[in-house]
């Protein structure tokens, strides 16, 4: 059984462990104290069977949202993880809030997770990612009222 809980500081620890096993490019325990110390930090865990299996962790403030990291880890991919995650997040957000995301081109799962999720692409950044060279692809969602209930 997969289940979401709003994260925090004191499980920067367990999503440091994941971001190690998932990205070349893992923030450090310094970058995500800095992330959590922010007023307008939202982050979320899952567990499948009660063990952490994914992560959320993006900004919410008014009218707008950005996720700035959405992972699941190997083991525990294509169970709907990074869906319940998506969803846990956009519930925070208000109706007519505009969320984005930017996501590796060459990322076909990801990307298509994002659209059958709603989002929408509206640019692109070129050169964005380095470890390799790669463009970033800018995904925006409106929230709207009937999602929020």
């Amino acid at each position: 059984m997969i289940e979401c809980a709003v994260a925090t500081a004191r499980e920067s620890k367990v999503i440091r462990k994941m971001e190690s096993q998932i990205f070349p490019d893992a923030w450090s325990e310094r970058s995500l104290a800095d992330f959590f110390a922010r007023p307008d930090a939202v982050a979320f865990l899952c567990f499948f069977n009660e063990k952490p299996c994914g992560y959320l962790i993006g900004t919410a403030n008014g009218a707008e949202g950005e996720i700035f990291r959405i992972a699941t880890l190997p083991t525990a991919r294509r169970r709907g993880v990074a869906r319940r995650l998506l969803d846990a997040y956009c519930q925070t957000m208000a109706q007519g809030s505009a969320v984005f995301l930017e996501v590796r081109a060459s990322n076909t799962p990801a990307r298509s997770l994002y659209e059958s999720a709603g989002f929408s692409v509206i640019g692109e950044r070129k050169n964005y990612y380095v470890r390799p060279t790669e463009n970033a692809v800018i995904y925006r969602r409106i929230i709207h009222k009937e999602e929020l209930l």
